[in-house]
């Protein structure tokens, strides 16, 4: 034992190492009953939705062109929802507010695709809900209410099944396709994650791994992602003074600011009749209900009776804007405000980007783009394939089949009209022969604007290809 004189130097040393020796964290892992696939898939991902800029990167490699600032903006503010809610889910700790989103952009410009690509790249992990604002009115007796846009999520997480825990944490290892991970590797994914967030691993992984976490929808509803589309229409403003089309415009601004603040909204069933019934009314009782606090609300729009007010603000300017083509980039809360919006409503959307108008180069890119799924000149060729034709365009028919586009104004939409319409009468006079080799339809400039001079010319040489049998 020490010394008496020396305990009173030996004790407070001995007090302050157990005051800073670290404490096992109490948290545990959440329970299986409180989650589902959805929300354990979002808790263990793949290390493609790690990074913004890897995210960024491999979409639009494969599946758009163009538009670098709104495909970052996308890229950053849906992971960073992602982590917020993970850390919410390991930890039971609340989140921030969301960031909600605003993309606007002229009619053609990629709007809805760029949107719709990012939300399919996160449909295994967050369940996605894409509407029109066009089909609600600010009472719901013409169209539909405003809450059933989040009806509509719940019902799209409110399918019944199950998924194994251990296929769903094997996604997030990023194995090659059909290799089986070992319960190890699961085991350690676990374990990394939970010490990422300072809770303690479930206490008999083996078990873990082998149960299986079933769907919980009003749950997945409340961490999900809503897109609107067509926001512009519930602007009151038109500078022709002409009525808008969506009933009540600022009704329905009003209800749609009411879910984005954060509001539980009553997921009832439909009424078996009259809804008075007693069936009805206990059911109505027993209806779940979703908070829209986590859920990230996106909205996009073409604008065009804003893009016009703002060309009248700054023809004038001096020095002249260079605007490329819209004025949408210049934009201000002001400028919404005096466009039709409320204060309130617009101030709830504090991330906005434009999408610039599409240049020649960009449909040049984009109709030869054939990785993407939506690829007109892919779908046009596969058209082809099954009337057993084959199609091939040159450099120049698709500089010119972009030209047309840009000309007319439509953007990335038009582009497979137009090819539609220089293709069809070869589908039409050609396809269905049952040759031995496909017969090679090869589009050149000429041909996109006279396709008649080179339908003939096949039709001559398929002739006597048969009279030849």
């Amino acid at each position: 034992p020490a010394p008496a004189h020396l305990k009173q130097h030996i004790a407070p040393k001995a007090k302050a190492q157990s005051k800073t020796a670290p404490e096992p964290s109490q948290q545990q892992f959440p329970p299986l009953k409180q989650l589902s696939p959805y929300l354990l898939s979002l808790m263990f991902p793949p290390p493609s939705l790690l990074s913004p800029k890897t995210l960024h990167t491999n979409l639009s490699a494969t599946s758009f062109v163009g538009q670098k600032t709104p495909s970052k903006m996308l890229s950053t503010t849906l992971l960073s929802h992602f982590n917020a809610l993970r850390s919410s889910i390991f930890t039971g700790k609340p989140t921030l507010p969301t960031q909600n989103v605003m993309l606007t952009g002229p009619s053609g410009s990629g709007k809805t695709h760029i949107i719709e690509t990012y939300l399919k790249q996160i449909s295994p992990y967050l369940p996605f809900h894409t509407t029109d604002i066009t089909g609600y009115s600010g009472t719901g007796y013409v169209g539909g209410d405003v809450s059933d846009i989040v009806k509509g999520l719940h019902n799209k997480c409110n399918r019944p099944g199950a998924a194994k825990v251990k296929e769903i944490i094997g996604r997030s290892l990023n194995l090659p396709s059909g290799e089986t991970p070992r319960e190890d590797d699961l085991a350690d994914a676990v374990v990394r994650q939970c010490s990422l967030y300072r809770i303690r691993p479930p206490p008999n992984m083996t078990e873990f791994l082998n149960s299986e976490v079933t769907v919980n929808a009003t749950a997945d509803a409340n961490f999900g992602v809503i897109y609107v589309d067509e926001i512009d229409k519930i602007s009151s403003y038109n500078p022709h003074g002409l009525q808008k089309g969506v009933v009540g415009t600022r009704d329905v601004q009003q209800n749609l600011l009411k879910i984005i603040e954060e509001s539980e909204i009553e997921i009832k069933p439909p009424a078996g009749g009259s809804g008075n019934s007693f069936v009805d009314r206990i059911a109505s009782q027993q209806a779940p209900s979703v908070s829209t606090k986590n859920i990230l609300f996106i909205f996009s729009g073409a604008f065009n009776d804003m893009n016009e007010y703002l060309a009248s603000e700054f023809s004038n300017a001096s020095p002249k804007v260079d605007v490329n083509g819209s004025y949408l980039n210049k934009a201000t809360t002001e400028t919404y405000v005096k466009c039709g919006f409320t204060q309130e409503f617009i101030g709830r959307i504090p991330t906005r980007v434009n999408l610039h108008p599409l240049t020649k180069s960009d449909l040049v890119d984009i109709l030869t783009l054939t990785t993407s799924e939506k690829s007109v000149l892919k779908r046009e060729q596969e058209s082809f394939s099954s009337f057993g034709l084959s199609l091939e365009l040159t450099s120049c028919a698709v500089e010119e089949i972009a030209q047309k586009c840009f000309d007319d104004k439509t953007g990335a939409r038009g582009l497979g009209g137009v090819l539609e319409e220089v293709t069809r009468d070869f589908k039409f006079e050609l396809g269905g022969q049952q040759n031995e080799e496909p017969l090679k339809v090869l589009i050149d400039r000429e041909a996109v604007n006279n396709p008649s001079r080179l339908l003939m010319s096949l039709l001559t040489q398929s002739s006597i290809a048969n009279s030849s049998k």
